[in-house]
């Protein structure tokens, strides 16, 4: 069962408008119809993009965001002045809140239509949130939740055609464990999977709100920093350091990690990017070994 509570406001503060109803309408047109089209999507994005154009020919709005799972889908224009806020539960799914943008007040009337329009939404976007669910599960290590191979790939490519075009700094950060397979050897696979996951909880908790970490499997992990100047990026490392040495466990079964960065330039590929990085984490690897020999 879904439930809706809707609110509007303006970012002019005399167009500030309280909480509003939910109105149940009879609105001119057969709901089979727009849900057809609504259903010949399955992926989140595309529907919402889908949504919105058929949501245009209704009513004035120029954009939509949707909240989701800790994730912002935007599509259209979403600085328009006014907005309307949709709080939604949809089956035993985390809440939804759905943001109307548009240049133009929400009177009465286009809250009905609104209303309308997003029950024919329910089941396309309850579908789409299935989808999206599986894909993100398929893009998941589900030993320390933090993202794999294939989701690394996905916004690292993402990420780079963004930096391109706003020329922003954008930086990978590969790690390597040191010691782990001694600690698989004498402690057995358990304690192994114990030391993978305080490994994932130092990095998460040495990068950035904005930034992602990854897991490639075995012992390697990768983050990519967003917007991140050079001096940045060697504070992240030097975090990641420090959270490994006073890891009790980790400390306690003398396990280390060799960290290596790199900066994304314009011509810059995913692999000649990860090739710099891990040079230079293969690098602190050798220079650790010769110290210690």
């Amino acid at each position: 069962m879904d439930t809706m509570q809707m609110s509007s406001s303006a970012f002019d503060a005399n167009m500030d408008q309280a909480r509003a109803p939910v109105f149940s309408v009879y609105y001119n047109e057969r709901p089979s119809s727009l849900l057809s089209i609504l259903q010949t999507e399955i992926e989140l994005k595309p529907l919402l993009r889908l949504y919105l154009e058929q949501a245009r020919q209704r009513v004035s709005l120029d954009g939509i965001s949707l909240f989701w799972n800790n994730q912002q889908f935007h599509v259209g224009d979403t600085s328009s002045s006014y907005r309307l806020t949709v709080e939604w539960t949809i089956d035993d799914h985390e809440p939804v809140k759905l943001a109307y943008s548009s240049r133009h007040s929400f009177s009465n009337h286009k809250h009905q239509q609104l209303d309308w329009l997003q029950r024919q939404l329910h089941f396309p976007l309850r579908n789409a949130l299935r989808y999206e669910s599986m894909r993100q599960q398929a893009r998941t290590d589900h030993l320390t939740n933090l993202g794999n191979r294939a989701s690394f790939d996905d916004h690292a490519c993402r990420y780079l055609s963004q930096a391109r075009r706003s020329r922003q700094h954008l930086a990978i950060v590969l790690l390597d464990l040191d010691r782990f397979k001694q600690v698989n050897d004498d402690y057995g696979h358990l304690m192994g999977d114990r030391v993978l996951q305080a490994a994932a909880e130092c990095l998460q908790e040495a990068i950035r709100g904005s930034d992602i970490a990854f897991r490639f499997g075995g012992d390697e992990y990768a983050a990519l920093l967003v917007d991140c100047s050079e001096e940045a990026c060697m504070l992240v490392q030097k975090r990641i350091l420090e959270h490994f040495q006073q890891h009790p466990l980790l400390k306690k079964l003398g396990v280390g990690v060799s960290v290596g960065a790199a900066l994304s330039s314009p011509a810059d590929n995913i692999e000649s990017w990860l090739a710099r990085a891990d040079e230079a984490m293969y690098a602190m690897k050798r220079n650790d070994a010769s110290l210690s020999a």
